[in-house]
């Protein structure tokens, strides 16, 4: 993102660059939006294909703003300067997350719902969102904290969408104050207590979220700019069976505050890097990490 507004999608490794529409603009010619006072905050951008392979690959983007509502925006390099973009059609749903799972993408909305986007991609024309579905609106042990947790205390729940071995996992992560009675609004004194995760169960006609204990040896990635899985066996000193995490709610000057790693099995959570190393320093302003990954991973 430029100061001007303007946006691209840039491989860190390879330095191949994709130009994309002025996002912010995109966001503010919708009447509701441009009327409201608020403001953008967060852009997700998820491809159907990585762009050094496909650089015509379709390419969604999640606006969330000041006021906690989304946008969900669509383009198609390099013609990117025609974009569609829609809402839900139920009244109060917000995206938490988007994802491409088998060619379709898929947002997590509130309430515990699993949106599908129906995407027309005639070859004359620009693709557009031409509806927008419900798929999934309950399941089994959603409304339960993990085992861990006591519902005495106030939990903040933060989710994500992830494909893992040909499963799309929604990965719940649980907040707590370290200040009771200081929580604040802006999650400055919270820390992560726990995680629990749901597959979409879409293979049978009665579509719900099924609870899933393990992830088949697999390791989970988590962040609200990015959400990978990977074999565990693949990686030196990666643990199958967990979920690292970061801090992506609040920047700090501590840019690690809140990393770690939480285990499945164990339900424990190991900090990121031990309290003995020293910590980075943040440059380049108020902007939480994310998780970058190797171009042969993509």
């Amino acid at each position: 993102m430029q100061t001007d507004g303007g946006c691209s999608l840039v491989n860190p490794f390879t330095r191949a660059t994709v130009e994309l529409p002025n996002l912010a603009t995109v966001w503010y010619h919708d009447p509701s939006n441009a009327t409201s006072g608020l403001n953008p905050i967060l852009y997700k951008t998820v491809v159907l294909s990585p762009l050094d392979s496909s650089p015509d690959s379709l390419v969604a983007v999640l606006i969330l703003d000041d006021g906690h509502c989304s946008t969900v925006c669509i383009c198609q390099p390099p013609i990117a300067t025609v974009v569609s973009s829609a809402r839900a059609t139920w009244p109060l749903q917000v995206f938490d997350d988007v994802t491409f799972f088998n060619g379709k993408l898929h947002g997590l909305a509130s309430c515990d719902k699993l949106f599908v986007f129906d995407i027309d991609s005639e070859l004359s024309d620009p693709p557009k969102i031409s509806s927008i579905k419900c798929i999934i609106g309950y399941g089994v042990g959603l409304q339960d904290l993990p085992q861990s947790e006591s519902r005495a205390k106030v939990h903040i729940k933060k989710e994500y969408l992830v494909e893992c071995c040909g499963r799309l996992l929604r990965v719940r992560r649980f907040l707590q104050s370290d200040h009771p009675g200081q929580a604040g609004r802006y999650l400055k004194h919270h820390r992560t207590v726990a995680f629990d995760v749901f597959e979409a169960g879409l293979s049978t006609n009665s579509h719900r979220w099924r609870k899933v204990n393990n992830l088949g040896g697999q390791v989970l990635f988590v962040g609200r700019h990015c959400s990978k899985s990977f074999p565990a066996v693949e990686y030196n000193r990666i643990q199958g069976d967990c979920i690292y995490f970061m801090c992506d709610y609040y920047p700090t000057l501590d840019p690690l505050r809140d990393s770690g790693m939480y285990n499945m099995r164990t339900g424990m959570i190991t900090p990121l890097l031990s309290e003995t190393v020293a910590v980075p320093q943040r440059h380049g302003g108020k902007w939480c990490p994310a998780w970058i990954f190797p171009a042969d991973s993509m």
